[in-house]
């Protein structure tokens, strides 16, 4: 097996076909998900990501595999990170799935000169062997990546469920902070940066002034917020089918839990979409919520997609 540089003009087509190979045995596990489309697009957008790099796995003159590796600079709580995307690795069926780790061992050192010590990979539910290949490579789940089917209510929605507007910005003010403050918490242990909250309220008024996204609140016997939960629409991708919304954030007072409320804003959600013309919802979650990881199954969610991550040792670059 021989690994070397991908080339577009040479390994397009045989990568094209990879992947829409494993989208099909995806979409056979889940019908949800979408047929893979152009699946040379796909790919050819992953490499034309800044500071990407990729390899292609080759034997006898075929292609057996390739992956493709991204830096990312952006994100404020992850700083520097090397990631490979739906989308961004495959191998040949039949092939042995410790090609991934020969693959992710070849491109991915290069990022650790440029400080990017945070690695992740989207990895389909449903592939076992790539889990596997993964996990025995030190990657642990951190994220998981649900969808489940629209559908319209079978029983009003009760009467202290209701859409937000612009005006209900101060009446939610005081449970916008309610993920973030309960993931700093164990076993999730996910930081809130100082500057967070504040910043929160700003992206908050937007979102109740943005006709595409539609949130849902509930109330108390007092008439203070008890739960929010906001819709918005989903581009379609390997994740994503058409005609598909995403359920970006949900919570309910922790005083109030228990009681049935986020099912009752769930069930409104769900009826509000499929009425709009939405066939399926997405979600995603920290699996290590120990909240979300047992009530989004529990209202239908199936997992699809896992973000998995390992943190490579600073020291590495000095103590050889």
């Amino acid at each position: 097996m021989n690994l070397v540089p991908f080339a577009a003009q040479a390994h397009l087509p045989d990568a094209a076909r990879l992947l829409t190979q494993r989208q099909e045995a995806c979409c056979a596990a889940d019908p949800a998900l979408p047929a893979v489309g152009d699946a040379a697009a796909v790919i050819q957008a992953l490499l034309a990501k800044p500071r990407s790099a990729a390899v292609a796995a080759i034997e006898a003159g075929r292609l057996c595999g390739y992956t493709i590796g991204n830096l990312e600079t952006a994100p404020a709580v992850r700083g520097r990170s090397a990631w490979t995307y739906a989308g961004g690795q495959a191998i040949a069926p039949g092939q042995d799935p410790g090609l991934y780790a020969d693959m992710y061992a070849h491109i991915f050192p290069q990022w650790l000169e440029q400080g990017a010590f945070s690695h992740y990979a989207m990895v389909p539910a449903a592939d076992q062997a790539a889990l596997g290949a993964w996990f025995a490579l030190g990657f642990g789940m951190e994220q998981v990546h649900a969808i489940r089917e629209t559908a319209p209510a079978d029983q009003p929605a009760p009467s202290y469920v209701r859409i937000a507007t612009p005006a209900d910005l101060d009446l939610l003010k005081p449970i916008i902070h309610l993920i973030a403050h309960h993931q700093v918490l164990a076993p999730c242990w996910g930081a809130n940066l100082p500057e967070a909250d504040a910043d929160r309220v700003e992206g908050w008024a937007e979102v109740l002034a943005d006709e595409t996204c539609t949130t849902f609140m509930a109330l108390d016997d007092e008439g203070k917020a008890a739960g929010f939960l906001m819709l918005s629409p989903a581009d379609p991708g390997l994740m994503v089918p058409e005609r598909c919304i995403g359920l970006d954030v949900a919570a309910t007072r922790p005083d109030l839990r228990g009681r049935g409320i986020m099912q009752a804003m769930t069930r409104g959600a769900l009826d509000h979409a499929y009425r709009a013309g939405y066939t399926h919802m997405l979600t995603d979650w920290r699996s290590t919520n120990l909240l979300s990881s047992r009530a989004w199954p529990r209202l239908g969610f199936r997992p699809t997609h896992y973000r998995l991550t390992r943190r490579i040792d600073e020291k590495i670059l000095w103590a050889r």
